[in-house]
This record gives structure tokens, sequence and C-alpha cells, in this order.
């Protein structure tokens, strides 16, 4: 059985949200993540659809869970996620969770990510996801960057 994510846990809990033209895909993971009871930074990178309106229109949904930056242009996905890790110190988290806004992660998954660090059986967890779930293109990009992050910080990781 184990631990259990308490309310507790996941109030100190942020999940940093990068997002580049999602708005039909974005609104659902928002709401999955809030229906959880977790809170979100979400950073629109620049967006040229109507992402920014949705996620707007789901805070009001979730006005206490959601906190909305955005970048004016694209500046890619490591600004963007870095823009809301710099962003979410502004909430004095104590875990924070960096997913994608297109939904390949599940908010089903966010209890048994942070119960190592609730537990203190971990200092960080990644999440990994096989690469058939994935389209050849970012599979490939993966791929590449996990041989990048072998060679430079000397850590195996697979996705």
């Amino acid at each position: 059985m184990g631990y259990e994510i308490t309310e507790e846990d996941k109030n100190a809990t942020y999940v940093v949200l990068p997002a580049y033209n999602e708005a039909t895909r974005i609104r659902q993971v928002i709401v999955d993540i809030a229906s959880k009871g977790y809170n979100m930074v979400i950073v629109n990178d620049g967006s040229s659809d109507n992402t920014l309106e949705v996620v707007k229109q789901v805070k009001k949904e979730f006005p206490d869970k959601i906190h909305i930056f955005s970048l004016m242009i694209n500046r890619g996905v490591g600004i963007a996620t870095q823009t809301g890790f710099e962003a979410v110190l502004r909430f004095n988290p104590k875990y924070v969770v960096s997913m994608d806004s297109d939904g390949q992660h599940s908010a089903d998954d966010l209890d048994e990510m942070i119960k190592p660090l609730v537990t203190g059986e971990a200092e960080a967890v990644i999440g990994v996801r096989p690469f058939e779930d994935m389209p050849k293109t970012r599979s490939f990009a993966n791929s590449v960057m996990n041989f990048l992050t072998k060679i430079f910080y000397r850590v195996d990781v697979s996705d």
C-alpha cells in the first residue's frame, strides 16, 4: 500500500507546462492536472494560435490552481521551461514537475511521480515513456539528446 499523496502534498507541488500552439490539446491537460488538485505554471511560448485564450478560459474554472506567464515570441521549449522554473519560485513550491502540454504525459502519473520526493526516497524523479508511443521524428530527436546527455553529464536517460 505505502504512502498516499495528501492534499497538502499536492498543494506544495507545481507543474510547469511550456506551451506552443497547443490550443487543440492543452485544455484537457490543464483540466486533468487541476482536477487532481495540483498547481500549474503555464508558459505560453509566443503561440500564434489561440493557446493563450484557451488557458485563460480554463483558469476561470480553476483560478487558484493556474498561473499564466507569456513570452512575446516563440523562444523554444528550453527557454519556456526555464521561464516556468524561474516563475514557479515565486510560489515557494516544495516540489516541481515539468510536463508536456500536448497530452503526452498523463496527469494520472503525478501522484506516483512525486511520491519518492514526498517520502524522501529521492531528490529528483525522471519519468520515462516508451519510444514506440512517440512520433518517429520526436523519437530520433530524443535519442540524440539522450546521447548528448550521456556524454556531457554521464547520466544514462532513456526519454
